[in-house]
């Protein structure tokens, strides 16, 4: 049995499944793309309940692993996500996304820490 990775989602496509998962590099990629940070585009390019048919491609590209630029690889995204349905893939990828920028088990995306407020937290004495 395989360990599920944080935020990984799983998705019918045709006969088969894949897994969608977002790693740090292709969220940075969809910011450049799209211009802008990803939780702004969150709720206003994706939260509108009618999103466009090229930005379900690049975002269930950028799930697979897929550059936004690559247009050979978007072309193949395009095809698993006919075989999948983008009714069905549009909320599996939201909870993907969403899940990918949530610390552990919240469910809410988590604001930075820098090193130094890792620091003073680490020190904290709870009072026993």
């Amino acid at each position: 049995m395989t360990k599920k990775v944080s935020g990984e989602r799983s998705l019918k496509v045709g006969g088969g499944t894949v897994t969608l998962r977002f790693s740090i590099q292709s969220i940075m990629a969809l910011e450049d793309h799209f211009g802008g940070a990803i939780f702004e585009l969150l709720p206003d390019r994706f939260g509108s309940g009618t999103p466009r048919l090229g930005d379900i491609i690049i975002l269930y590209g950028a799930s697979r692993g897929i550059d936004p630029g690559d247009s050979e690889g978007l072309e193949g995204a395009y095809a698993e996500l006919q075989k999948a349905g983008f009714e069905a893939a549009m909320p599996v990828l939201m909870e993907c996304l969403t899940a990918s920028l949530s610390g552990p088990n919240t469910g809410k995306p988590q604001p930075a820490q820098t090193k130094g407020e890792a620091r003073r937290k680490s020190k904290v004495k709870t009072p026993t």
